[in-house]
């Protein structure tokens, strides 16, 4: 794992989700629990909340199922090559003009 993110137990990353998702399982939650104190009919508005948040839910899963896969099988990176420098450089400022290019005067 990434030193952000050292190994977890499995109570800390459903903690994580829960906190993460407070909103999404409120507004479920809120109409059930207000429905069984009062009126039957919001655990309507509950199940109907509950179905749209499930499609939503699948819709994002298979909609980044190819990243996932994708950063999962990526290759490392591929590192930048240096060029050697020519001995022109190398000399510093005071080289030859050689190499092609010459300096303004003042």
């Amino acid at each position: 794992m990434t030193e952000q993110h050292p190994c977890r137990t499995r109570t800390e990353k459903a903690l994580v989700w829960t906190v993460g998702r407070f909103g999404e399982l409120a507004a479920v939650g809120a109409p059930v629990v207000i429905g069984a104190f009062t009126t039957s009919w919001l655990d309507l508005l509950s199940a109907a909340i509950a179905a749209v948040w499930a499609a939503h839910e699948i819709r994002l899963h298979r909609a980044t199922r190819q990243a996932r896969t994708t950063l999962a099988t990526a290759p490392e990176p591929r590192q930048l090559h240096t060029i050697p420098a020519t001995s022109a450089e190398q000399a510093g400022p005071g080289g030859t003009e050689s190499s092609g290019r010459r300096e303004a005067k003042a």
